[in-house]
C-alpha cells in the first residue's frame, strides 16, 4: 500500500530544532557547560521520536481513511447503464458509467409515448445529468453480495420544464368523467288485462362519457428510472374511469310490469291475475349500449309480454258450454215489461254450482213498489189480479223451459191454471212471492 501521507521538509525540521533550542537556553540558564552538552543530546533523541511518531500517525489516518471509504474497487457484481463495474477502480467506474450516460442522453431526446402519442423531451428542456462520483461511492459500499444497484437517486433532470412540456399536451389525453342518464318517455298501459293499443313507453338513454386524467407524478417518477436504467422510451397507459352501468333493475321496477299467470277462484268464479307483462328487453339494452359512443343516445321500446293463461283466456274457457236457450216474447204493456226486465237483471249471471239447488223466489227476492215493481195482471186461485211484480212469470217460464233442454234436475216446479201464450203447454212455470216457488 502506497504511503499517502505528506513528506516533512527541512523548513519544518528546522522550526522544531528552533523550538527544542529554546527549550535547551532555558536550561543553560539553570546548568553548567557540561549540562549544556547533555540537553542537545535529548533534543536531537526528542525531535526524532517526535518525527517518527508523526509519520505512523499519518500512515494510521490514511489507512482509516481508506477503511472506511471501502476501498478503491467495486466487489459488487453490478451492471449500472449496461456496463458491468465490477472489479473496476472508482476512477475507471466513474469513467465508464458517465461516458455511457453521455452517449445516451448527451444529445439524444428521450420519448414519452402516452396513449400511443409521442412526446420528445429534448435535452435542452431535461437538462439531465448524473453525480457519477457519489453514484461509484456508493456502488462500492454496496454489500458484495449484491446483484443491482438503483441509480436514481444520483439523476437529476429539469422536472419543472418538462412537467410543463407534459401539462401543455395533457388536455389532448384528458376527459371528464360524466355517469349515463336514463328515463322512460311515452304512454305507459293502464290495464295489463289486455294489449294497450294507446300505450308506447321508450326506455331513453344517454351514453356516459369515462374519465381519464394524466399522473403527473407517476410519469415524472418513470421517466427518472428511463435515465436510470438506459432505456430511450418511456410508455404510458393513462387510467380510465368508466361510467357506472345504468340501474335497469331500478328502472325495471319503477316502470315495468311482469306478466302474471291468470287462475280461476273457484269460490267467487272470478279470474285472478292473468295480466300482460309490459317491460323492456334487458339484453337489447346492454347490447345497443356496449355497441354506442360515449353521448350516444340510445333508445328501446317497451314491449307486451302474454301470459301462458292470460284473463282473456280464461274468460274465454268459462261458460264456454251453452247448454241451452229459449227466447220468448213479451208486448209492449207498460208495467208488466218494466217488471220483467227487473227479474231478468235478478237472475242474470248467476252462477250455480254442483250439487247447489236454485230458487227463483230467493234469488229475485219479494217484488216490492221500493225496487221499482209495478203492478201487473197475476192469476191468483183461478182469479186475475193486480198484484206488485205481475208478469215475471214469463221469465220463471223461459228459465224452466232451459232447465227441462239441459236435462238439469227439477226440484219444485208449479204450472199455471191457465195455458200460457208466450210457451208451449206444460213448459210454464209459475211463481208467487210466500207460496209458489
Amino acid at each position: 500500500m502506497a504511503n499517502n501521507s505528506p513528506r516533512r521538509n527541512s523548513k519544518d525540521i528546522e522550526e522544531l530544532e528552533s523550538a527544542f533550542n529554546k527549550l535547551s537556553d532555558n536550561d543553560k540558564s539553570r546548568s553548567s557547560g557540561a549540562k549544556y552538552a547533555s540537553s542537545d543530546n535529548r533534543i536531537t533523541t526528542v525531535l526524532i521520536i517526535c518525527i517518527c511518531i508523526l509519520s505512523v500517525a499519518v500512515i494510521i489516518g490514511g489507512i482509516l481513511i481508506f477503511t472506511l471509504n471501502g476501498g478503491n474497487k467495486v466487489d459488487s457484481d453490478f451492471t449500472i447503464l449496461g456496463v458491468n463495474v465490477k472489479g473496476m477502480s472508482r476512477g475507471e467506474a466513474v469513467d465508464a458509467i458517465s461516458g455511457e450516460f453521455s452517449k445516451l442522453y448527451a444529445g439524444n431526446s428521450i420519448t414519452v409515448s402516452i396513449d400511443g402519442t409521442d412526446i420528445q423531451i429534448t435535452p435542452d428542456i431535461s437538462n439531465v445529468s448524473l453525480d457519477a462520483q457519489e453514484a461509484v461511492k456508493a456502488a462500492i459500499k454496496e454489500d458484495k453480495n449484491a446483484t443491482s444497484f438503483d441509480l436514481t437517486p444520483y439523476i437529476t433532470f429539469e422536472k419543472a420544464s418538462v412537467r410543463q412540456l407534459l401539462e401543455d399536451a395533457a388536455p389532448a389525453f384528458t376527459s371528464t368523467l360524466t355517469q349515463s342518464q336514463a328515463e322512460v318517455v311515452g304512454t305507459a298501459p293502464v290495464d295489463l288485462l289486455s294489449i294497450d293499443e294507446n300505450a308506447s313507453l321508450t326506455l331513453k338513454i344517454t351514453k356516459g362519457t369515462p374519465g381519464k386524467k394524466l399522473d403527473m407524478n407517476i410519469l415524472l417518477d418513470r421517466i427518472c428510472n428511463a435515465y436510470s436504467t438506459g432505456k430511450s422510451t418511456v410508455t404510458y397507459e393513462i387510467p380510465v374511469s368508466e361510467p357506472d352501468p345504468v340501474d335497469l333493475a331500478a328502472l325495471r321496477a319503477e316502470y315495468c310490469s311482469e306478466p302474471v299467470e291468470g287462475e280461476f277462484e273457484e269460490k267467487t268464479f272470478k279470474i285472478l291475475g292473468g295480466t300482460y307483462g309490459y317491460a323492456f328487453d334487458d339484453e337489447a339494452v346492454n347490447t345497443a349500449v356496449g355497441k354506442a359512443e360515449p353521448g350516444d343516445i340510445i333508445e328501446i321500446p317497451f314491449s307486451w309480454t302474454k301470459p301462458e293463461k292470460s284473463a282473456e283466456d280464461l274468460n274465454g274457457l268459462l261458460f264456454r258450454d251453452k247448454l241451452s236457450t229459449y227466447t220468448t216474447k213479451a208486448g209492449s204493456q207498460g208495467n208488466r215489461d218494466t217488471n220483467i226486465e227487473l227479474a231478468s237483471a235478478a237472475i242474470n249471471g248467476y252462477i250455480l254450482y254442483p250439487g247447489d239447488v236454485f230458487s227463483y223466489n230467493g234469488v229475485v227476492g219479494e217484488r216490492t213498489p221500493e225496487k221499482g215493481y209495478k203492478p201487473g195482471a197475476t192469476y191468483v186461485n183461478g182469479e186475475t189480479v193486480m198484484t206488485y211484480g205481475g208478469g215475471i212469470c214469463q221469465v220463471s217460464t223461459t228459465l224452466y223451459y232451459c232447465t227441462v233442454v239441459a236435462d238439469l234436475e227439477v226440484v219444485e216446479r208449479e204450472c199455471h191454471l191457465y195455458a200460457s201464450s208466450y210457451t208451449p203447454l206444460s213448459t210454464d212455470a209459475t211463481v208467487y212471492w210466500g207460496g209458489i216457488d
